[in-house]
């Protein structure tokens, strides 16, 4: 059984990384995933949800307090949205009211409005918000004070521990928690150590003062990581609130799970289409940037096909529900960027792994620092002090913390621009690509095939076999027919090759000259696109028309500017081959491919240039899509197969998006190598200072909560 928790009220990087490394390592669950970004906790089990959310519970107050966790899902449903500027979710005061969608509490007033249904049997929590404001105002105390200390020279130590321990009590507390547990080197136990050991030595003022610039540096760094969090949420904010039903005359408003294959749904203005279907009744036009990244509007008449998650900025439409709501297009892109924690980066997992002896062996040095130069030179509180320091300076958080946030905001930051990143994997892949293949027809073409030239007979022959594909060139030879096919029997679809049937009582084939070839069919000489046979003989042939992308020459020319060689595969003959590569500045092409001829040529070119992405519009393109480094599939005319099979998913229709996903991809590359390089540039300064006699905790401070918090804001750029 597959669950999704969400882990409310974990900030902590670090911890995070404790979290999903103990769960992983629990026999009892499987696939286990976390993603920091939306605190989404993914995993196969075979437990009853409630047992589960008490074993996660159990495992996550092991390593860090504070934090709730909750089933996806239980905690609200798809109806008006369930913040307000008066109360967030689950955080009220109790005994106040509120003006906005009330929850059933057990607790004083409620509000006076539209109530949500909760399942109160799974954990929630509702002291948050009195929580913050108290330690907020004790901690306010504990800084107004610093500063009489400061001011008036203050130096009474009793009166000054109280003053510590009402602005770190927390921190103590979780600290002595954790070392029951077993934990020892988190941040609370270096800040408690550190601060605890100022005081012994006489610091008592440093003490307090490291202690309240440290808690204010974590609420700035939680308010900073909130943020981003919400900025990467907003670009990819694809969520379906509610949909009108049309029922008998009237318009109920539903959740967008009760949609049925079938029912009719109004599309009023501004609102979003709840699930993927067809214009049944009206004319408008739909914002698709929330999708493709494409500002333009696009038209809707009566019997095209729109997307959930298009905005309607015209007249209200109907539309006919060709899917349920989890099988829609936002529901998916949703899921696959939810999911996109599965696919971690070598940063990512190598940050952890150094994070993991970082610590310790910081640690130790500071132990080394503080007691071997007693031993050696006599007890001076002086080497004690550059101990404490190192342990200070020592937490990883500002390391763990940059370096997801970059790769989740450059996944946001793709999304908006109409390109779905199914992992930060491909990020790190795509901002070291050396070559690019990609796919003739509907990728570098429009794939709306016409046919140029074909007799009578022909035709009709080839729309009664082409009529079982859903190939863009059955469409065109079908559309060229202008009636009705006859139907043909025993059909069989060769992939890369055409089609051979039953048709009149004779053995009937149309398709490419591999094809005429493999069934011994004379072709006489002929040289077209599609060829027609009736008992092994040739019958005609058709010659078809394609028109390449006006931003396929700018693509790959980009492509090429930023040193990204480019290549073309294609099943075509040679001749149009030939001609598309040369409208697109291509000079690498090989053509007349089979399926499986793509995947091998790909491996060469990979064994020959490295990195390689494979862009296709998924027609047949699925096996080399997962052959290659990075595949890259045309969501908007691409398969469901090839959608599955591809590491990202470009939804409109052009093959710009892999230039926009390499150039997001090396702009996180570069702003997570600054985030990292400044880091530990600090961190070693700071370390070095210490040894030397040169630094204070002021610094290590600074080093720590400092140094994340920048971080945090320089990750933000990579949305701008």
């Amino acid at each position: 059984m597959k669950s999704t928790l969400i882990l409310d009220g974990l900030n902590c990087p670090n911890c995070a990384n404790k979290i999903e490394n103990r769960i992983k390592n629990d026999t009892r669950f499987e696939n286990v995933e976390f993603n920091f970004i939306n605190k989404n906790l993914t995993l196969e089990h075979n437990m009853t949800v409630h047992k589960l959310i008490e074993e996660i519970d159990s495992i996550v107050s092991g390593i860090e307090s504070g934090i709730t966790v909750i089933e996806k899902g239980a905690a609200h449903k798809h109806t008006h949205k369930d913040e307000c500027e008066h109360c967030h979710s689950h955080e009220h005061e109790h005994g106040e009211e509120c003006d906005c969608h009330s929850h059933e509490h057990e607790h004083g007033k409620g509000c006076s409005c539209h109530s949500h249904e909760h399942d109160h049997t799974h954990t929630h929590t509702h002291e948050h918000g009195h929580t913050s404001k108290k330690t907020a105002v004790m901690r306010a105390a504990a800084v107004a004070f610093l500063l009489v200390v400061y001011l008036n020279g203050f130096r009474n130590p009793v009166v000054i521990f109280a003053a510590y321990l009402i602005a770190g009590y927390d921190v103590i507390l979780n600290a002595a928690k954790n070392i029951v547990k077993g934990h020892i080197f988190d941040e609370n136990f270096l800040m408690s150590i550190a601060t605890v050991g100022a005081f012994i030595i006489g610091e008592y003022t440093e003490a307090l003062a490291v202690m309240v610039f440290y808690q204010i540096g974590e609420f700035l760094q939680d308010m900073a990581v909130e943020r981003s969090r919400r900025n990467i949420s907003e670009l990819m904010d694809l969520k379906i609130e509610h949909a009108d039903l049309v029922k008998d005359g009237n318009i109920v408003e539903i959740d967008p799970d009760d949609i049925e294959e079938g029912d009719i749904l109004l599309v009023k203005q501004g609102a979003k289409v709840p699930v993927d279907g067809i214009v049944t009744d009206g004319m408008t036009s739909f914002d698709t940037a929330a999708l493709t990244g494409e500002s333009v509007p696009r038209d809707a008449n009566v019997g095209d096909k729109v997307l959930s998650g298009y905005i309607n900025t015209g007249k209200a439409v109907k539309i006919k529900a060709e899917s349920k709501y989890e099988n829609s297009t936002a529901a998916r892109i949703l899921e696959m960027t939810e999911n996109a924690a599965a696919h971690k980066a070598k940063a990512e997992n190598f940050i952890s792994a150094f994070a993991a002896i970082y610590t310790p062996a910081v640690v130790v040095f500071a132990l080394l620092l503080a007691i071997i130069p007693c031993f050696l030179y006599g007890f001076d509180p002086k080497w004690i002090k550059r101990g404490l320091i190192f342990l200070v300076a020592s937490c990883p958080c500002a390391l763990v913390l940059s370096v997801p946030l970059c790769f989740f905001s450059g996944i946001g930051k793709a999304s908006k621009s109409g390109v779905l990143i199914k992992g930060s994997s491909y990020i790190q892949t795509l901002a070291k690509l050396k070559m690019a293949v990609f796919d003739k027809t509907g990728t570098l073409t429009t794939g709306e095939f016409s046919v140029q030239s074909a007799n009578e007979e022909t035709l009709a022959l080839a729309a009664a076999l082409e009529q079982y594909s859903t190939h863009p060139i059955a469409k065109a030879i079908i559309k060229a027919y202008g009636k009705t096919p006859e139907p043909a029997e025993n059909v069989s679809e060769l992939s890369g090759y055409g089609i051979t049937a039953e048709y009149h009582g004779s053995q009937a084939a149309v398709g490419s000259r591999s094809l005429m070839e493999k069934l011994a069919v004379p072709l006489n000489g002929s040289d077209a696109d599609i060829y027609a046979a009736l008992d092994g003989k040739l019958l005609g042939s058709i010659t078809l028309a394609d028109t390449v992308r006006p931003d396929s020459s700018t693509t790959v020319h980009a492509l090429a500017a930023a040193g990204i060689k480019c290549a073309m595969f294609t099943g075509d003959t040679k001749q149009n081959a030939l001609s598309t590569a040369k409208k697109a500045g291509i000079s690498v092409v090989e053509y007349e491919l089979l399926p499986g001829d793509k995947l091998n040529k790909l491996l060469e070119l990979k064994k020959k240039h490295g990195l390689t992405a494979f862009i296709g519009d998924g027609i047949n393109d699925a096996p080399v899509l997962a052959g290659a480094d990075v595949g890259a599939a045309m969501g908007g005319i691409g398969s469901d197969a090839a959608i599955e099979a591809a590491d990202i998913v470009i939804m409109g229709d052009t093959p710009l998006g892999i230039l926009r996903a390499v150039e997001i991809s090396r702009r996180t590359m570069a702003v997570l190598k600054q985030n990292v390089a400044f880091v530990l540039i600090v961190k070693l300064a700071v370390l070095v200072l210490a040894a030397l006699g040169l630094g204070n905790m002021w610094l290590a401070v600074f080093a720590d909560v400092g140094t994340a918090l920048i971080a945090v804001v320089n990750s933000l750029r990579i949305l701008n």
